[in-house]
């Protein structure tokens, strides 16, 4: 069976139906698109198709349905029409800017809690059409990622293992690191500043904590949580589809793979189950406005996490537009403070859940990229040979609660470079 709708006006969309997957079929992901081009011809051009299997799948699951287009992952940019209505899906011209847009259809009903939806496509909107974009434009072609870390110069110390142990494995050869973003305190910036220049290899940019706070952070906000919301914050400054959230406790011990940190085009993630930290849980579900019960069987890790940059800008968005009439980010941070102990990772995966986005960005790897990883005292010390020489870990980690020397860490690391490079020339004999 085939339907057509056509919903036009400064956005037309053509709807074919014939499968129960939601897609947008043009624009295509990545598409670079001229920003007064799109306001003469009155918007974007949208093909989507919807299909189902049989009518009465249809006629019960999808025509009384309507379906919405997202931008930037926000219902305040949210655009609906009724599936069997006609033209009538309008997106003011103003709402296209320039810059980089996250776009995706979801399929949905009044009293719908699991929605159906579409993968996301970015469109880079520019103010004039370049031969070829900025170089800090998104990456499409080649797979691409950016790492994250939130660093104070108290813990300075230990990040210079993961930069240095970063630059061992992934500045000799190609690599899949587009860069470092590095988010410090903004009175700390005069000194860590000095990353920023260290090397050309990785390139490593410094961002100040309130640029992610609309300028301002609050005394009163916890700083765990603070931390964590940076986290999913960031993403507006991230310019590559993933990226890597780290701490200054991460010790890279292996190649960063995209079919590993990318399996199938998609980020991969640990199975955690919600049993290991049911508050944060709990707290992301009364946040989020989500019933308590909802998602029981969602997973997902801790740091080092693969996050998709859309995911974690339709995660922010799930709160901006639920505390829209307030301080969102004020009511999102106080809310720790109250008892309402979330966590970035279960906040992320609950609101891409109930907005049926999680399993379009992510999926589960064949192997873990993280190993051997020391989380408390009783557990070193840690075995740097079995980090460094499982053929498939990538990550490792010392906490910093152990109250081990990053100078004992490191000479754990330079046995192992040295065993690695001697290995190596034997290899070229």
């Amino acid at each position: 069976m085939l339907s057509r709708l056509m919903l036009r006006g400064v956005v037309g969309l053509i709807v074919h139906v014939a499968s129960t997957k939601v897609q947008i079929a043009s624009p295509q992901h990545g598409a670079v698109l001229d920003l007064f081009a799109v306001r003469a011809n009155g918007g974007i051009n949208f093909e989507i198709s919807i299909a189902v299997e049989t009518q009465s799948q249809y006629m019960h699951e999808v025509s009384s349905k309507v379906v919405c287009l997202y931008i930037n992952g926000s219902t305040t940019s949210l655009n609906c029409a009724a599936v069997r209505s006609g033209p009538g899906l309008l997106v003011p011209s103003t709402k296209w800017q320039a810059g980089r847009t996250w776009l995706h259809i979801e399929l949905c009903g009044n009293s719908s809690v699991h929605r159906i939806a579409s993968a996301p496509l970015m469109v880079h909107i520019l103010e004039k059409t370049p031969l070829q974009l900025t170089s800090r434009a998104i990456l499409t072609d080649t797979p691409a990622i950016t790492m994250v870390l939130t660093l104070t110069l108290d813990d300075a110390h230990r990040a210079l293992l993961l930069l240095g142990t970063l630059k061992e494995f992934e500045c000799r050869e190609t690599s899949i690191i587009r860069e470092v973003l590095v988010v410090v305190p903004d009175s700390q910036a005069f000194a860590l500043g000095v990353l920023e220049s260290s090397n050309v290899c990785p390139e490593i940019s410094i961002i100040c904590e309130s640029l992610l706070f609309d300028g301002i952070l609050r005394a009163s906000w916890n700083k765990y949580a603070v931390q964590m919301a940076i986290k999913l914050l960031v993403a507006s400054h991230v310019v590559t589809n993933f990226y890597i959230t780290l701490d200054a406790d991460v010790i890279v011990v292996g190649r960063l793979l995209a079919e590993q940190l990318l399996p199938r085009g998609k980020a991969m993630f640990v199975a955690e189950p919600r049993s290991v930290h049911p508050h944060w849980w709990l707290g992301s579900s009364m946040i989020l406005g989500l019933d308590t019960r909802s998602f029981e069987n969602s997973t997902f890790g801790v740091t080092p996490a693969v996050l998709s940059t859309f995911g974690a800008q339709a995660a922010t968005a799930s709160l901006n537009d639920r505390f829209k009439e307030v301080d969102w980010q004020h009511v999102w941070l106080e809310s720790w403070n109250d008892g309402s102990w979330w966590s970035e990772y279960s906040l992320y995966r609950l609101s891409l859940d109930a907005r049926g986005l999680f399993t379009a960005l992510h999926a589960l790897p064949g192997s873990s990229a993280f190993c051997n990883a020391v989380w408390f005292q009783d557990q070193l010390p840690w075995d740097s040979v079995e980090a460094f020489r499982s053929p498939h870990c990538t990550f490792s980690l010392v906490q910093s609660t152990t109250q081990i020397r990053p100078s004992v860490i490191a000479t754990s690391v330079s046995t192992q470079f040295v065993w690695a490079r001697s290995r190596d020339a034997n290899k070229s004999l």
